[in-house]
C-alpha cells in the first residue's frame, strides 16, 4: 500500500510508518513537506492513501484536504495531527475527510486506515455495480419491448404499482402517469372486471401466485388481450407485515386473434351439395348449403341458381349453365377463374365448384359441390403473414433453418436467414453442401466434416459449433443442429435442421463471466448436471486453482474438508435433481491450507421450464461458528458451574452447618464465665460467616444472572455484603464511554474484582478503597487500590498454603485473556490491576 504523507516533520513520519506495521498493515510512506512537493506527488498518482498534519508552517491540512478532493476524490484523506480542535475536526468531516487520529493516540491510526480502506472499496465495488445495472436495465427494457412484456410491481398494503417502460405501453398510460389498480380496473374489459377484482382480492388476502389471462378495452374501442403473472416477492424481509408481488404483463393480442383464426379454419370447412335441372332449377340441397348460404332450406328449392350467384356475374351464367348441358362431364366450374357465392343477407364469398352430370329419370341433372373457399384464401394470407413472422423471428433471433439431401449433396431448402447467416445471396440458386462447407474456418473443416460424416455413417442427429469465415462480418461462432429423417426402409433421407450465429451470445456469456468476477464473493458457474463451467476470480485466489483446475478436478475433494465431503455431496445430489435453490455449511480449504467454514447456496437459472445454470455462491461464516462454539461451551461451562454447586452444598455446606449446630449444643454446655466460651463463640462467628458466603457462591455458581449483571452495581455492594465498619472511605470511579461485556468476561471480572475488594477489606486494615473501571477504545482496565498493610512478598509470590485467592484471580484472569499485576508495599498499601482487550471484553456491535 502507498501512502502519502503531509508531515514537516520526519520523525512522526517514521512513528506512524512504524505503528501501522506493527499492526499488520505494510505500506510504502511518501512524505511531502511543503504544498509544492504535496500537489507533484498527487499529479503522479498511484497512491491509496492520504495522511496530512493539521498545521504545517507554509501550508495547511484544509487546503490540502481541497486540493485532493479536486486531483483524486476517490482517495481517502485522514488528518493526523496534535493540534486538531474537535470543531475543525467535525468541519474536516463535513469538507471530505474521511478521519482524524490524534498524535497523542496512535492506537487508532490502524483501525481508521482499514476502515477508510475498506470504505474506498466498497465505494468502487459500488461504482461499478451501478454501471452494469444500468446497462442491464438498458438491455431488459429492449428486451421487454421485443416480447411485448412489461414487468410490475405491488405493494399490497398501499396499492401501489410500479411499472416497467413497456406496462405503460400496454396499457397506453403515459409513462408520467402513476399507475393505480382504479385505473387498471377501468380499462378492463367489462365482462373480465369481476375476474380481475376476485385475483386482486385474492392475491392481497392469502398472498398466493396468480396467473390469468384478461382482456382490456381501449379508448379506441380496440380490444386487447393480456397474460398477467405474479409471484410473491421474495425480497420482503421475513419479519415484515409488507406482502408485495412482482410479475410480468404480457400483451398476447396477436397469439389470440391468431388463434380465432385458425379455430375459423377448422370450423369453416364445409362441402355445399345443389342439384339443378336443364332449366337450372334448384332441386335439391343439403343442411351445408343452408348453413353457408343462410336461406332455409324450402326458401331455395324451386328457385333459379342464380340466387347464389353475384349480381355482376349473373348475366353470363345462364349461357355458362347452358353449355354445360350441351357438354356434360365431370369438371370443376371455371377453371382459372375466381368465383363467388352470395349469401342470402347479400354478402358475396369466393367459392371452388366442382360440377358433375347426373342421369336421372327425370332426366340430366348437374350436381355441384360448393366449397366455401373463403378460409382457404383467408389462410393462404395468413400463412403468407406467418412466413413473414417466422422470417423476421429467425433475422430476430439469428436462426436459420434448412433441409440438406445426404445423397446428392444437395440442399433442398435454406432459409432466407439461413442464406444471410451463411454469407450467401438468397436470390441466387441454392447451393451444393460442399460450396458451404468450403466457408468453414480452416481449423475446424476437419473435424466439422468427420461430425457430418458419422451423423450420416450413424442416421443419428448432430449438434456440432463451429467457426464460420463469413465474406462481410468475419469469423462467426456458429451452433448447427441436424435431425436425421430417416424413409420407410429405414435408409437416410435427409437432414433437417438449424444454424444459429451465437457470436453475440458467447460475447454476452463472457461479459456476464467478467460481471461474476468483479462481486468480491466466491462464485462458481455450473452446467445443468453441476459440472464446473466458470469460477470467479475470487474464487480463483481463495482456492488457488486456475479455472481448468475447477473444471478437470473433483472439487469436493479436493477443497471440501474430509468429515464435510458426503454431506456436501448428498446435498448437491438432491438439489441439482430437484431443480430449487438450496444451501449447505462446510469447510473450504484456501490455498494458505486453511479450512474455514462457508454458506455455499445453490440458485438455479430457468429458461423455458428447465435449468440452464447453476450460480453457488460461498460466503464464510467461520466467526459464527465460534460464536456457536463458544456459546456450546459456555453453556458446558454453566452446567459444570451447577454441578460443582451441588457438589459444595451437598458436602462442604451441609458439613459446615452440621459443625455449627454441634458447636451451639456444646456452647449452652459450657458456663457462661469459662474461659473458654469467648474463644468458641469467635469461632462460631467464623463458621456461620463462612457459611454464609459458601451459601453466596452456590447462589453465584448456580444463577445466570450474571449475563444481564451491572458489573459497577454488584462491586458497589461488596461493602454492604461484608458488613465491614462503615467508616472505611469506600469510592467507585467509571471511566470512558460504557461498552456493553461479554457475559462470560463480565462474570470473571466480577469475580477477580470481588476478591480483591475482599481481601482489601477483611485483611488490609485500610481506611481508603478505591475500586476504578476504565473503558477505552483499546481495552478495558479495572483498578482496586488500598491504603493498607500490603501483602507480604513471599505469599505475594507463591501465595499460602490452603488459600486460593490469589491463585484464583490469576486463574481467572488468564482464562479470559487478561493481564493481572499486583503491586503491594507495606506502606503504600495494594494496587490490583487487570486489563482486558477490547476485542475480548467487549460484545460486537451491530455494525462490526
Amino acid at each position: 500500500m502507498r501512502i502519502l504523507y503531509l508531515e514537516d516533520e520526519p520523525k512522526d513520519a517514521e512513528l506512524v510508518q512504524a505503528t501501522l506495521e506493527v499492526e499488520g498493515i505494510g505500506c510504502e510512506l511518501v512524505r511531502a513537506d511543503t504544498q509544492a512537493d504535496f500537489c507533484r506527488f498527487l499529479q503522479r498518482g498511484g497512491f491509496d492513501l492520504i495522511l496530512a498534519d493539521y498545521t504545517l508552517p507554509l501550508f495547511d491540512g484544509l487546503s490540502a484536504l481541497e486540493i485532493a478532493k479536486n486531483v483524486c476524490p476517490e482517495v481517502p484523506f485522514i488528518f493526523v495531527s496534535g493540534t486538531l480542535a474537535e470543531e475543525i475536526a467535525i468541519e474536516a468531516l463535513k469538507l471530505g475527510a474521511t478521519d482524524y487520529v490524534f498524535k497523542t493516540r496512535l492506537s487508532r491510526i490502524a483501525p481508521s486506515v482499514r476502515r477508510a480502506l475498506r470504505e474506498a472499496g466498497e465505494r468502487s465495488h459500488r461504482k461499478i455495480a451501478e454501471q452494469a445495472l444500468r446497462r442491464n436495465e438498458a438491455y431488459l427494457a429492449e428486451a421487454q419491448k421485443l416480447s411485448h412484456t412489461g414487468s410490475f410491481g405491488w405493494q399490497v398494503s398501499t396499492g401501489e404499482l410500479y411499472w416497467s417502460e413497456e406496462a405503460f405501453r400496454i396499457f397506453e398510460f403515459e409513462p408520467t402517469s402513476r399507475p393505480k389498480l382504479e385505473r387498471v380496473l377501468e380499462r378492463t374489459h367489462p365482462g373480465d372486471r369481476l375476474l380481475v377484482e376476485q385475483v386482486i382480492n385474492s392475491a392481497g388476502q392469502e398472498g398466493k401466485d396468480f396467473d390469468f389471462e384478461h382482456r382490456l378495452l381501449m379508448p379506441n374501442g380496440s380490444v386487447k388481450y393480456l397474460r398477467v403473472v405474479g409471484r410473491r416477492s421474495t425480497q420482503i424481509d421475513v419479519d415484515s407485515d409488507s406482502l408485495e408481488f412482482v410479475g410480468a404483463v404480457t400483451d398476447i393480442t396477436h397469439r389470440i386473434l391468431a388463434e380465432q383464426r385458425f379455430r375459423g379454419l377448422l370450423e369453416a370447412a364445409p362441402d355445399a351439395m345443389v342439384v339443378i335441372n336443364r332449366l337450372g332449377k334448384i332441386v335439391l340441397v343439403n343442411a351445408q348449403v343452408e348453413k353457408l348460404f343462410g336461406y332455409q332450406r324450402d326458401e331455395l328449392l324451386g328457385q333459379e341458381i342464380e340466387i347464389l350467384v353475384p349480381e355482376r356475374f349473373r348475366g353470363r351464367h345462364p349461357e355458362h349453365r347452358t353449355g354445360f348441358f350441351t357438354q356434360p362431364r365431370m369438371r370443376g366450374m371455371g377453371e382459372g377463374l375466381e368465383l363467388y357465392g352470395l349469401r342470402r343477407n347479400g354478402t358475396e364469398f369466393p367459392v371452388e365448384i366442382s360440377l358433375s352430370p347426373l342421369e336421372t329419370e327425370e332426366g340430366l341433372l348437374v350436381s355441384g359441390a360448393v366449397r366455401d373457399i373463403t378460409m382457404r384464401r383467408l389462410a393462404e394470407q395468413a400463412l403468407r403473414q406467418s412466413e413473414a413472422y417466422l422470417a423476421e423471428a429467425q433475422r430476430l433471433s439469428q436462426t436459420g433453418s434448412f433441409a440438406w439431401n445426404t445423397v446428392t449433396g444437395d440442399i433442398r431448402y435454406w432459409s432466407e436467414e439461413c442464406y444471410r447467416l451463411l454469407g450467401f445471396d438468397p436470390r441466387g440458386p441454392l447451393r451444393l453442401w460442399e460450396t458451404f462447407l468450403q466457408r468453414i474456418h480452416p481449423d475446424d473443416q476437419v473435424a466439422t466434416r468427420e461430425r457430418f460424416e458419422r451423423g450420416i455413417r450413424e442416421k443419428v442427429d448432430f449438434e456440432l459449433d463451429y467457426h464460420l469465415v463469413h465474406p462481410t462480418k468475419g469469423i462467426r461462432d456458429i451452433h448447427s443442429v441436424g435431425h436425421a429423417v430417416l424413409n420407410q426402409s429405414g435408409d437416410l433421407a435427409e437432414f433437417v435442421g438449424t444454424v444459429i450465429d451465437v457470436a453475440e451470445r458467447k460475447r454476452a456469456e463472457q461479459e456476464r463471466q467478467q460481471l461474476v468476477d468483479l462481486v468480491p464473493q466466491i462464485i462458481v458457474v455450473l452446467g445443468p448436471d453441476g459440472n464446473w463451467i466458470h469460477a470467479n476470480r475470487v474464487a480463483r485466489e481463495y482456492t488457488g486453482l486456475t479455472i481448468d483446475g475447477h473444471q478437470s478436478f473433483d472439487l469436493i475433494r479436493r477443497t471440501i474438508h474430509p468429515d464435510d465431503a458426503e454431506k456436501m455431496r448428498a446435498v448437491r445430489e438432491r438439489g441439482l435433481a430437484a431443480h430449487d435453490p438450496f444451501e449447505v455449511e462446510a469447510r473450504l480449504r484456501g490455498q494458505d491450507g486453511v479450512y474455514r467454514w462457508f454458506l455455499f447456496r445453490y440458485n438455479p437459472l430457468v429458461e423455458h421450464d428447465s435449468v440452464t445454470r447453476w450460480y453457488a455462491t460461498a460466503t464464510e461464516i467461520e466467526s459464527r461458528k465460534k460464536e456457536e462454539e463458544r456459546v456450546r461451551k459456555e453453556n458446558l461451562r454453566l452446567e459444570e458451574r451447577t454441578r460443582i454447586a451441588q457438589e459444595l452444598h451437598d458436602t462442604l455446606l451441609q458439613s459446615f452447618l452440621s459443625a455449627s449446630m454441634q458447636l451451639n449444643v456444646a456452647l449452652d454446655l459450657i458456663p457462661s464465665d469459662s474461659l473458654v466460651k469467648p474463644n468458641l463463640d469467635r469461632v462460631l462467628q467464623l463458621m456461620n460467616q463462612g457459611i454464609e458466603e459458601g451459601r453466596s457462591a452456590i447462589r453465584g455458581l448456580r444463577s445466570s444472572d450474571f449475563r444481564t449483571m451491572d458489573l459497577v452495581l454488584a462491586l458497589s455492594r461488596v461493602q454492604q455484603e461484608l458488613a465491614v465498619q462503615p467508616d472505611i472511605d469506600f469510592r467507585v470511579t467509571v471511566k470512558g464511554q460504557q461498552r456493553p461485556l461479554q457475559p462470560s468476561t463480565r462474570y470473571e471480572i466480577y469475580r477477580i474484582g470481588r476478591e480483591a475488594l475482599f481481601n482489601a477489606f477483611r485483611h488490609s486494615g485500610a481506611k481508603c478503597v478505591e475500586f476504578e473501571l476504565e473503558y477505552t477504545d483499546s481495552d478495558l482496565r479495572v483498578r482496586v487500590r488500598d491504603n493498607g498493610c500490603g501483602i507480604d512478598p513471599q505469599m505475594l509470590l507463591s501465595g499460602s498454603e490452603g488459600h486460593w485467592g490469589l491463585a484464583g484471580m490469576r486463574e481467572r484472569a488468564a482464562r479470559i485473556g487478561g493481564l493481572l499485576e499486583i503491586l503491594s508495599g507495606a506502606t503504600a498499601g495494594t494496587e490490583v490491576q487487570l486489563s482486558i482487550a477490547s476485542g475480548i471484553a467487549f460484545q460486537p456491535s451491530s455494525g462490526d
